[in-house]
């Protein structure tokens, strides 16, 4: 409560004596020593010597030394003037001799060391305390420089004139309670020079009392602190600056120590950890961060327990300064909704703290999850896609060889699906393989895979299976849990599949191959007829290779010219002339030898070149006819089409363009196609068939009675050769002759010829006689070889067959 006077009165006298708070002495300087004729005060208690020096009565009281007091003491040459002032850390005993005609010696001598002070002065009598307040009978220099004023204007007057407007009530009201208890005090006001400026006091007031006790006077001491207010007004508004700032920011902010205890939140902060809380607001001051996640370390589990112990090193290496920021992604809980955080950890300027950022990371989180999801997941069915399910059999595959388990894999293809979609829409078709996903979903167990490759294509993996596992009784179960009834609003559909299924190990291979195989198994089950499943073996694998390794020949004989025709002849058994001939594909291996049909012709229908090896065909058997046609005018040159030339309205001018080449007539051609593709693209290829038939060419069923053979759709359909399949011949039978007898007779009402093909006999050629069937053709009357000069020459000598037929 007292003033820091030490140094001052050190200055103003040599006659000085300062005792600390245990009331030692503890400085004695040599001119004190002689006045009171003592060298032995230096370190001796206050209390053992102030009834020496007659001081007792005022010092002996504790609570009096925090008052200042006028008093004698006893010298070594009489009496002396002592004025005790409290200090900072005890008490200052200034000693003098009276002057010579001082009325008052105690006064004059405080006169004397009040005017030697810095700080500014003042005294006013004790009384009154209410208004108009203490009147001022002492202020020295300091005061008069600091307030404005001058002596005379000061002099006489209450200190309540410097006060003015901004000075705080609070502090005033302090003030005052403090002089009705006659109790020091030490208040900050803001006080008003005489032009009107404002300056900051920190003000000491002590009561001083005479020796008798009797207080009379208060002794205050005013510091200017404008500056240091000023500092702390301009901190304080730093301060406020931050925190506007931290508040204005989104993410959880901290500022933290050095030692990693809480400066400073913002409301992010605030509002995050208080959310739900009953309790009070913590003292965030209190609260030492790092602690925090060591504790957190300690207690927690799991990814929890390494995110806190991460948070704790990385924050505290850059509270050291061996790193330059630390930032971490962790989860957390919150009301049952998992939500994710980044850390972002900085150190504060000069290496006094950091910076500490949570910022909420969730939406991003989910956002990269959701597009990791689609990226490993079908958008329709919610099924795992192509890359997850590699990655998925390639560490199956691995455990497998390590445990000696096996893994199973079912490749399945929906039966006729493009049927719904041109029945229904696509709509509708999503709908079937969205409920197919679900069902084969429902079948498998939690460690099982269902994935959709796209279109209506599946994998379902099946996983940790024993060795003695077998496929049947899953492989049915599957079927019968596809081909329940579904109902899509407007129609019920019964899916059915076509599956293959491998098991590796003993199956070798990565998770391609694995696919590969499965995928192979599941076509052999559609070349068989569909609704089945097939369990892959070697034959399968070769039977896929042969096919796709006869697929890239198809290129190199297109490019290496390895393509020929060969010619079977059509007789009229009528005559035995040859009326016509088919162009029938062939192709040289690469040792020149010739392929059968059946080793390329399918890869050629179902493979990406067959438009191209379509138009070659076309090119050559027209060609061809040219040639015949200056031989003979009445021969027909019939060849294939193949089902990728139609659909796409471009054969018409294709088949113009070849005539016009080879100076064709358009109806000396016959362009055949087989039954089912008739059918298959009756919508597409109608209008180019119509248009074919209006520019004259004609238009030849082919292999008739090995697909639908139902009038409803010879009813829809054009045509002008229908060639009966030599499945009707096999018997060899006279109960075959009114089958063909019917045959003849459909084609004679729709306007076509009827044309028998794969005739080997006589016993057949006979038949088909009977039957009305007068044009055929077969190994009877020749195998198909290369062309000759002339048609059917040397081809068959038809008239000696027939001259040995009895028809």
């Amino acid at each position: 409560m007292a003033w820091d006077v030490a140094e001052q009165l050190m200055r103003s006298s040599d006659a000085l004596v300062l005792v600390d708070d245990l009331g030692r002495a503890v400085s004695v300087t040599p001119r004190a020593a002689a006045l009171l004729g003592r060298d032995d005060l230096l370190g001796s208690r206050l209390d053992e010597f102030a009834d020496a020096l007659g001081l007792g009565r005022l010092v002996s009281d504790r609570a009096s030394r925090s008052h200042a007091h006028l008093a004698t003491a006893a010298g070594a040459d009489g009496q002396l003037d002592v004025v005790v002032l409290p200090t900072e850390h005890g008490l200052a005993l200034f000693f003098a001799p009276p002057e010579p005609g001082a009325s008052d010696g105690s006064m004059a001598l405080l006169d004397k060391i009040l005017s030697t002070l810095r700080d500014a002065v003042l005294v006013t009598i004790a009384e009154p305390v209410d208004d108009p307040g203490p009147i001022i009978v002492y202020a020295n220099e300091a005061l008069v420089h600091h307030s404005g004023y001058g002596l005379e204007e000061l002099l006489g007057r209450t200190p309540r004139m410097l006060q003015g407007p901004g000075t705080d009530r609070a502090e005033l009201d302090r003030l005052r309670k403090a002089l009705e208890a006659w109790q020091p005090v030490t208040v900050e006001l803001l006080n008003y020079r005489k032009d009107g400026s404002e300056f900051w006091i920190e003000l000491d007031v002590v009561p001083l009392a005479d020796a008798a006790g009797w207080y009379t006077h208060w002794v205050s001491v005013q510091r200017d602190i404008t500056q240091r207010r000023r500092a702390e007004a301009e901190r304080e508004e730093q301060r406020r600056v931050v925190q506007t700032i931290l508040d204005s920011l989104p993410a959880q902010t901290a500022m933290i120590a050095g030692d990693g205890s809480i400066l400073r939140v913002n409301k992010s902060w605030r509002d995050f950890w208080m959310q739900g809380s009953a309790d009070p607001e913590p003292d965030w001051r209190q609260i030492n961060y790092i602690e925090v996640c060591r504790r957190s370390a300690e207690t927690a589990v799991g990814e929890d327990a390494f995110d806190a112990k991460r948070a704790a090193e990385g924050i505290t290496a850059v509270l050291r300064g061996d790193a330059f920021s630390f930032s971490l992604d962790y989860e957390c809980w919150i009301e049952d909704v998992v939500h994710w955080f980044h850390l972002q950890a900085v150190p504060l300027s000069e290496g006094h703290g950091a910076v500490l950022t949570h910022t909420d990371i969730t939406g991003r989180k989910r956002a990269e999850a959701e597009l990791s999801f689609r990226a490993t997941h079908d958008s329709l069915t919610g099924l795992p896609n192509r890359d997850l399910l590699r990655d998925h059999l390639r560490r199956l595959l691995a455990a497998d060889r390590d445990r000696g388990r096996r893994t199973a894999v079912a490749f399945l293809d929906i039966d006729n699906f493009k049927d719904v979609n041109d029945a229904y829409g696509h709509a509708y078709g999503d709908k079937v393989i969205d409920a197919v996903g679900e069902r084969l979903s429902e079948l498998v167990r939690d460690p099982d895979m269902v994935a959709r490759l796209g279109g209506d294509e599946y994998v379902v993996v099946l996983t940790d299976l024993p060795a003695d596992w077998q496929a049947e009784s899953f492989m049915n179960r599957l079927r019968e849990s596809v081909s329940q009834p579904l109902s899509l609003g407007i129609a019920s559909v019964r899916p059915s599949i076509s599956a293959g299924i491998v098991t590796s190990p003993p199956h070798p291979g990565d998770p391609d191959a694995i696919l590969r195989d499965a995928d192979a198994a599941m076509y052999q089950s559609k070349r068989a007829g569909r609704d089945r499943w097939t369990l892959f073996t070697p034959d399968v694998r070769d039977g896929a290779m042969a096919r796709a390794v006869t697929t890239e020949r198809i290129a190199e004989a297109l490019e290496r010219d390895l393509f020929e025709l060969h010619y079977q002849p059509v007789v009229d058994l009528r005559t035995g002339r040859t009326v016509g001939s088919e162009a029938l594909l062939r192709m040289r291996a690469l040792d020149g030898s010739l392929l059968l049909p059946g080793h390329f012709l399918a890869a050629v229908d179902s493979g990406p070149l067959a438009s191209e090896v379509g138009a070659w065909v076309l090119d050559r058997a027209i060609g061809q006819q040219a040639a015949w046609l200056r031989a003979t005018s009445a021969h027909r040159m019939s060849l294939n089409v193949s089902p990728r030339q139609l659909g796409h309205g471009d054969l018409p001018d294709k088949v113009a363009a070849a005539l016009a080449r080879h100076q064709v007539p358009a109806e000396s051609v016959v362009l055949e196609i087989t039954e089912e593709v008739m059918v298959a693209l009756r919508g597409q290829a109608v209008p180019e068939l119509q248009a074919l038939r209006r520019a004259g060419v004609r238009i030849a069923i082919d292999d008739f009675g090995t697909g639908y053979s139902s009038l409803s759709y010879l009813h829809g359909l054009e045509f002008d050769v229908l060639k009966i399949d030599r499945v009707f011949l096999e018997q060899g039978t006279s109960g075959e002759v009114g089958l063909l007898t019917a045959i003849v007779s459909l084609a004679d009402a729709v306007g076509a010829v009827a044309v028998a093909e794969g005739v080997e006999s006589r016993g057949q050629a006979r038949l088909l006689a009977q039957a009305g069937v007068h044009l055929v053709q077969g190994y009877l009357f020749g195998r198909p070889q290369p062309a000759g000069a002339r048609p059917g020459e040397p081809l068959v000598d038809a008239l000696a067959i027939l001259a040995d037929t009895d028809l």
